[in-house]
């Protein structure tokens, strides 16, 4: 059976900042995001609906051209309104594509943006 998904892009937006203790640098989700024309924010980052049909490898090359990730989720809050921004672009309660994957040699579960994959659903 062929696999018919469409997938969420997320673009999050960070800034480095020096810390006062040498050279060291940090990634911070800045407070107030705007996000770029067509994206739309939920709790400090930018996701936008890509209502394409593809499989996972060619959703997440995909976002990367965007400079974004598939979708990460760290909240309830961001699995509500993530549901709730599907909705409003299909007018249905339809699958699509999170950046949650394994590795192979670890079995562990991350997010594909690089954080950790603590919320569970």
């Amino acid at each position: 059976m062929k696999l018919l998904s469409v997938f969420l892009l997320l673009f999050s937006i960070t800034e480095k900042c020096s810390l006062a203790h040498g050279d060291e640098k940090a990634n911070l989700l800045q407070r107030s995001v705007e996000c770029p024309s067509g994206w739309t924010a939920i709790n400090d980052r930018c996701f936008r609906y890509a209502g394409k049909t593809k499989t996972f490898p060619p959703a997440e090359e995909h976002s990367l051209t965007l400079e974004a990730n598939l979708a990460s989720v760290h909240s309830k809050s961001d699995y509500e309104q993530i549901q709730k921004l599907v909705l409003k672009a299909t007018g249905l309660n339809t699958a699509a594509w999170i950046g949650g994957s394994n590795t192979l040699q670890s079995r562990a579960f991350k997010w594909n943006d690089g954080t950790p994959m603590t919320y569970t659903n």
